[in-house]
């Protein structure tokens, strides 16, 4: 019974997973690992899905969450040095972001971000992956008036650490 109902909830929507996460790797063997490993932790979370119509919404928070935390253990594996041609691959800039890091070098922008308390810090690489202020919220479990205050924070700080730089 579970199977079936997982199929016929999650299985439409392969092809949209595949192509979310070929726009964040940027690679089809990538983008298919990720796509399987979202289907995974799908299926044995099917039981936390609430409702059918936010079936979606629900996947690509888990493929986001499974593509965020394998830059971060890639990044720990190598302690932290984090290739410029990587971080570009992880998001294109937009917005405060781009004028945050134009004429400055990827990784001073990382040395800088990663040195920002952890609050600070988690919320700013959230939305450079993309997720806008509402997941955020439903990722972090804080209230939406902390979340923009934290980014702004964030922003301002990272922008300071880069004028002394």
């Amino acid at each position: 019974m579970r199977t079936a109902s997982f199929e016929s909830a999650v299985l439409p929507h392969r092809e949209n997973l595949m192509r979310f996460a070929l726009h964040l790797t940027h690679d089809t063997a990538d983008a298919q690992d990720l796509v399987q490993d979202t289907l995974l932790r799908a299926y044995t979370r099917f039981h936390q899905l609430r409702t059918q119509d936010a079936t979606l919404a629900w996947l690509r928070c888990i493929l986001r969450s499974i593509f965020l935390h394998k830059i971060q253990r890639k990044r720990r594996d190598r302690e932290g040095t984090y290739e410029i041609a990587e971080w570009e691959s992880t998001r294109e800039f937009v917005g405060p972001e781009k004028r945050a890091i134009d004429g400055v070098e990827a990784t001073t922008v990382l040395d800088a971000v990663q040195t920002l308390p952890a609050g600070y810090r988690d919320v700013l690489l959230l939305t450079l992956a993309e997720l806008s202020y509402n997941e955020i919220v439903e990722r972090t479990g804080l209230p939406m008036a902390t979340v923009k205050a934290r980014i702004h924070r964030a922003r301002k700080m990272v922008q300071k650490q880069l004028a002394l730089a």
